[in-house]
């Protein structure tokens, strides 16, 4: 919980999460003016104007997610860059105090915004070979009979369990390397996985949980105020 809460104490933070809800509005705002000038400039039937407004709005209203998305993955990468200091007394008693020193990154909405999409292909090139290997691994065990799923799952459960495992590890290096290919560096996460094991397996069962408290209390509120999925 340590990298999580550092932030809270950082100077100029509350400026960080004040641009970054501001930013929000204010794309949100752009998106709808350009949307609606797309579609009155549609009933004009001006399609010199409308095409522009159309894909400027349409970028808004993806930079909404894009911005903070990206912001995470800076922010993650300097946590993972932290420094540490250690201060110790004028008369050494043996006795020191550590202390982390983290960054926040640089306020840069456009950079935000490209590494946020780059984000978005760095999961889908992690996620969609272990889909298709899940995919391949069962249409090849039906076409050879093998219908059997608790079987299935026995034998391979342990290898979709360890390539998941290795997905915390391969995030980490995305993140730090800033590069999409970087979630493919397998050997990398093996060895953070075996460098840290008491760690890793912490931080991750720490991450699990704390996703299945925010999905209980989402479900929740939803059940309250009787909002549909749809």
């Amino acid at each position: 919980m340590e990298a999580f809460t550092w932030m809270f104490r950082t100077e100029g933070f509350k400026k960080h999460y004040l641009f970054l809800c501001l930013s929000g509005i204010v794309l949100f705002l752009l998106s709808g003016i350009f949307g609606y000038g797309a579609y009155y400039s549609l009933n004009l039937h001006n399609m010199l104007i409308t095409i522009p407004l159309a894909v400027i709005a349409i970028f808004c209203f993806i930079s909404m997610g894009l911005l903070p998305s990206g912001y995470f993955w800076y922010l993650t990468c300097s946590a993972a860059e932290r420094q540490q200091d250690f201060q110790y007394s004028n008369v050494y008693d043996g006795t020191f105090k550590e202390t982390i020193k983290v960054e926040l990154p640089e306020l840069k909405p456009f950079a935000f915004i490209w590494r946020g999409f780059a984000s978005f292909v760095a999961t889908l090139l992690l996620i969609y070979p272990i889909a298709i290997l899940i995919t391949i691994t069962a249409i090849g065990s039906t076409i050879s009979g093998f219908n059997n799923l608790p079987a299935l799952l026995t034998s391979y459960g342990f290898f979709f369990l360890f390539l998941g495992m290795l997905i915390p590890g391969l995030l980490w290096n995305y993140a730090v390397r800033n590069s999409i290919i970087a979630v493919w560096n397998i050997p990398k996460a093996i060895h953070l996985l075996g460098c840290y094991t008491g760690k890793y397996l912490g931080n991750t069962a720490l991450y699990l949980i704390i996703c299945f408290v925010l999905n209980l209390i989402i479900t929740s509120l939803k059940s309250v105020f009787g909002i549909d999925d749809n």
